[in-house]
């Protein structure tokens, strides 16, 4: 707080210079990190201010380099003030801005915060920008991943960093906890190289600092007692911050191990689901060969029924056809023996007719031979005639 507050101070007296020397875009610059302090100090209004003061100042200027940074601190303030439509308007000005001047290093900055707008902003504002909800964690690490891509390439390992983390708590949301795990133990270890150049960096400013203390021995006392007093003061800073880093280190290791004994339950979970759901298929399949089999025991039954009905209806129709041809044997056999009954009947009936012709033959014969003897009896004939002799 207190080095913010230094650093304030200081920053006001460069405004103070460059309105004296009328330079616009060292002014515009001025404010855009007066209000990146005043907003580190939670003072918002300030800080929204001083934007807008840099917004007006640049308006008809061909700085477009400091108009994207604008936007980009706007886009901030907006975020930490949990106006995520705002914000997501000005950073995606941003990234406008700074594509059209090929700045790589801004331009994956920009990836990297549009996508935490996206896994951070409530649906409404998702839906406004036309990002589907269900498709948050999805679009936000499309946007890491295009982050990481360029970060890498250009080699911004700030941003490849807080890439990374953000990465690892997308993650730990979507419930992947073994992909959160993996970033983040990616991005402790930039971390770790990072903080080793920044050791680097302090051991180089020592050297400097040590040969500058050097030169400025033959100080006076007081000063030398001023100037202990200020090493000291920066020791005790220096220790402060070691001590803040080893908190923050302790921090990691402890996320990291929460991390993965959340993925070994997620994947010990998952495994148990998977043997859950084997067994599930398997009996699904014992199910479905039962049906089967089933299915197969009923259509032979119902082949053997359609082919017993087969066989017995062929056995029907050749006892019809048997009964048929009996009853024609039968009913030939009568006609034949009616026939025969009848050409007896008839054969006698004509014998019987014969006889009865013979018989009244002979009666007329005879009728006229004795007719002709009774005649000649009566003319008195003396002529005898043989009398006819019947065979």
């Amino acid at each position: 707080m207190a080095e913010t507050t230094t650093a304030l101070e200081y920053q006001q007296k460069a405004l103070v210079i460059h309105e004296q020397i009328g330079n616009k875009r060292a002014i515009a610059r001025d404010h855009i990190n007066l209000a990146s302090r005043y907003k580190s100090l939670k003072n918002y209004s300030a800080a929204l201010e001083y934007l807008q003061k840099v917004e007006t100042l640049l308006q008809g200027t061909d700085d477009e380099s400091s108009m994207a940074y604008c936007y980009s601190n706007f886009a901030g303030l907006y975020f930490d003030l949990s106006d995520f439509g705002r914000s997501m308007a000005y950073e995606q000005k941003a990234l406008e801005t700074n594509e059209s001047l090929e700045d790589l290093a801004a331009v994956a900055h920009g990836y990297l915060r549009i996508g935490n707008i996206v896994r951070t902003a409530p649906d409404s504002v998702l839906a406004q920008s036309e990002i589907s909800p269900k498709n948050r964690f999805q679009t936000a690490e499309q946007y890491y991943q295009k982050a990481l891509a360029l970060a890498d390439t250009i080699g911004a390992l700030v941003t490849l960093t807080n890439t990374w983390h953000n990465l690892s708590i997308l993650h730990e949301e979507a419930g992947a906890y073994r992909k959160a795990y993996d970033a983040y133990r990616t991005y402790t270890a930039l971390s770790d190289s990072i903080l080793g150049e920044d050791t680097k960096k302090q051991i180089t400013r020592r050297e400097i600092q040590y040969e500058f203390d050097k030169k400025e021995a033959t100080l006076k006392y007081e000063q030398q007692l001023t100037q202990g007093q200020l090493e000291k003061q920066k020791l005790l800073s220096i220790q402060q911050q070691q001590a803040l880093t080893i908190s923050n280190k302790e921090k990691d290791l402890q996320r990291l191990a929460f991390l993965k004994e959340k993925a070994e339950k997620q994947e010990k979970a998952q495994q148990l689901a998977l043997a859950e759901k084997d067994n599930l298929l398997q009996a699904a399949d014992l199910a479905t060969l039962t049906k089967e089999k089933a299915l197969q025991l009923k259509t032979l039954a119902q082949k053997n029924a359609l082919i017993g009905f087969l066989l017995a209806g062929i056995a029907a129709i050749l006892l019809g056809i048997a009964a048929f041809y009996l009853l024609l044997r039968q009913r030939q056999v009568k006609r034949k023996a009616a026939a025969q009954a009848q050409y007896t009947r008839q054969l006698l009936e004509n014998i019987e007719e014969e006889r009865g012709r013979i018989a009244l033959d002979l009666h007329d014969s005879i009728s006229h031979e004795l007719l002709g003897l009774k005649q000649n009896i009566r003319n008195g004939s003396t002529r005898r005639h043989p009398i006819p002799v019947i065979k």
